[in-house]
Formats: structure tokens, C-alpha cells, sequence
């Protein structure tokens, strides 16, 4: 249920149907983690749960069992490891700045992805370097960043991700966006609506959407930008 909530792209029955579900996912985190009966499974629970817990504001939940998790892994299952340390750096990255969160998020990224790069996990790799690459944006490591995002679009145009390209371009075109390099910006959000229309991504053709939107608003094209934020919106 938590796997195909994940991957369930613009879908939200699944996500609904782990909202019904969600005493009992309680239920399997503490039994396979907090009671060590099956780290594998509380990794693999922790990997796949990072939409729900987002969409639904658990962001304390998510760094109490991903930390848990991999505090008690016996790293016999590397492919689990790597996924739940992609939630645990999305989740402690989410309060960039702050604290020690912030740090660890990178650590926990940048560990997930050693471990892709020796399976030669190329999608995942991808996946998670889109994510990687937004914290790093929010730090304002924007070389850093525009680096990480280069290479997932790389990776994701390679095998026709439609998904992660959305993802990776939006994250790319946001790093020229955010030195008022507007016309670098555009033609990249642009990449990302076609993207995530191929990939019938309700969510990122919206984000797509709005981040063209605030280009326009940024270079004084006030009836573009409306038309972009009002189609966002909806």
C-alpha cells in the first residue's frame, strides 16, 4: 500500500487509501522497527511513506522513524537503506538553515546516493538528486545545486522519465531564477510543463505552472503571469 502510494505519481486515491490505513502502517512501523522484528520492511515502510507523511504535515513522525531505522539497520538490504535515507534527507532538509537539520539532510542525501551509484541505480539516483539539489537551492549553494539538477535531467531525458525531467527542470531553472537570470529561467519551467503533462502529473504541470508564472510576474509580463498562477491554481 505505502510502495504504490508512492509511486502513484498524480493518483491520490492511494494516498487516500493509506490516510484509511494509516493506524495500521503505525501499526507495522513499530512492530519492524522499534521491535526489530523486520528492519527491511520499517526501511522500505520509511522509503515509500514520504508523500503521505509531506501531503499530510508529519514531518515530526517522518525524522522519528527514518532516523530510528536507520539508526537500527544491519545494512544487509542497501536498496531499503538508500530509500529511507532519501526520506530521512528530504524530511531533515525541509527547515534549511536551521539548526543541524539542515546538515544532516545533505549527509543523509549524499550517503543515499553512494549507495545508488554502486548498484547503478541510475532512476533512483536521479530521483534523489532531484531532491538533493532543492536542498541545496534553499541553502543557497545554487552552483551545487544547479549541478545535482544538470545531472538528474540528464539521467531522467536518457530514459524518458517524464516525471523527473519536470522535476529535475523545474530545480535547474530555479537556480537562474534566483539570480534574475530570467531569460536562462523560461525556456527550462517550459521543459518541466511539457514534462509533466507527458507524465499526466497533476502536481508538477501546477508547479510548472506557477513557477512560470512568478518569471513573468518577475519580468513585468502581468497578463502571462496571470494566466499561468490562475491555471496553476486550478
Amino acid at each position: 500500500l505505502a510502495e504504490n502510494a508512492f509511486e502513484a505519481g498524480g493518483n491520490i486515491d492511494w494516498l487516500a487509501r493509506t490516510k484509511e490505513e494509516y493506524d495500521n502502517v503505525r501499526a507495522v512501523l513499530e512492530r519492524s522497527i522499534r521491535e526489530g522484528l523486520n528492519i527491511e520492511i520499517g526501511l522500505r515502510m520509511c522509503g515509500a511513506l514520504a508523500k503521505f507523511w509531506f501531503n499530510h504535515g508529519h514531518l515530526r513522525e517522518a525524522k522519528f522513524w527514518t532516523r530510528l531505522a536507520l539508526e537500527a539497520d544491519d545494512r544487509s538490504c542497501p536498496e531499503a537503506r538508500a530509500k529511507a535515507l532519501r526520506t530521512a534527507g528530504f524530511f531533515f532538509g525541509q527547515l534549511a538553515g536551521v539548526g543541524e537539520d539542515s546538515e544532516l539532510g545533505k549527509t543523509y542525501f549524499e550517503q543515499s546516493l553512494a549507495i545508488w551509484q554502486e548498484l547503478g541505480a541510475e532512476k533512483e539516483e536521479a530521483f534523489t538528486l532531484v531532491h538533493y539539489s532543492f536542498l541545496l537551492y534553499r541553502l543557497g549553494l545554487l552552483e551545487d545545486a544547479r549541478r545535482a539538477a544538470q545531472k538528474s535531467l540528464e539521467i531522467s531525458s536518457a530514459a524518458g522519465d517524464q516525471a523527473n525531467i519536470a522535476r529535475a527542470a523545474n530545480n535547474l531553472a530555479l537556480t537562474w531564477l534566483e539570480v534574475g537570470e530570467f531569460g536562462q529561467a523560461k525556456p527550462i519551467f517550459e521543459v518541466a510543463l511539457s514534462a509533466a503533462r507527458s507524465a499526466r502529473d497533476k502536481y508538477l504541470e501546477g508547479l510548472s505552472l506557477h513557477y512560470l508564472g512568478e518569471t513573468a510576474l518577475r519580468t513585468g509580463q502581468l497578463a502571462q503571469a496571470k494566466e499561468c498562477l490562475t491555471q496553476s491554481l486550478a
